[in-house]
């Protein structure tokens, strides 16, 4: 991004998420229509591949377009994120070998591979990472984005050198903002999650926490 979006960004984070929910249909789908065309490619040669193979394919041919700017447009209401959520349930059932009406939720785990939603989650609390422990990797107008409580008030709480300050919101789509939804999702992390002090391990520790804790469907 360049300069001219980050700064716009970071000013008007509500704003640019209003843009976002606006043509959020319009994004999906293109990301559905390529994804849907690489599911095929992979659904026409599974049956000569073993699922390690498949699911080296799966993190070649569908995982960037789950991945790339995962943190704006996943953030936006389920009922839109819907097509591509049942996109990635097609190709986790292929990769898996599974039949077409076969539950996801054992396949995931089985293959260790987060959801449409759990990426999201696990974009957004890197970005919020990022934003407390290593603010360098951040766009200069990003360093400052998210603060602590302990740079807001003085009063001492358990935590509160590394939970993040909720800023005052009035509606519900402003939950939809990475403002608001990146300290909500920080601070209900467990505490050895919320100190750690490697980058590497912060999002090993994550993917292994969000794979135990949520709920897959």
């Amino acid at each position: 991004m360049n300069n001219k979006l980050n700064k716009f960004i970071a000013l008007n984070s509500s704003v640019f998420t209003s843009m976002i929910n606006s043509t959020g249909r319009h994004i999906l789908m293109k990301f559905v229509k390529k994804i849907s065309r690489n599911i095929g490619t992979i659904y026409y040669i599974k049956d000569n591949l073993n699922k390690k193979t498949l699911q080296v394919l799966y993190y070649s041919l569908i995982f960037p377009y789950l991945s790339y700017c995962n943190t704006l447009w996943g953030n936006t209401y389920q009922c839109h994120l819907q097509p591509i959520v049942l996109m990635q349930k097609k190709a986790i059932r292929i990769i898996s070998h599974a039949t077409k009406y076969e539950h996801t939720a054992p396949l995931f785990a089985r293959l260790k591979v987060l959801t449409v939603l759990d990426l999201n989650t696990f974009f957004t609390l890197l970005f919020a990472y990022k934003c407390i422990h290593r603010p360098l990797l951040l766009p200069s107008l990003f360093q400052n984005y998210l603060i602590t409580q302990a740079n807001v008030h003085q009063i001492p709480t358990r935590g509160h050198a590394t939970k993040l300050f909720i800023p005052f919101h009035r509606t519900n789509f402003s939950l939809h903002t990475p403002k608001i939804k990146a300290p909500r999702l920080w601070n209900i992390l467990p505490s050895d999650l919320r100190n750690c002090t490697s980058l590497s391990l912060f999002k090993s520790k994550l993917k292994t926490h969000l794979l135990n804790t949520h709920c897959v469907t």
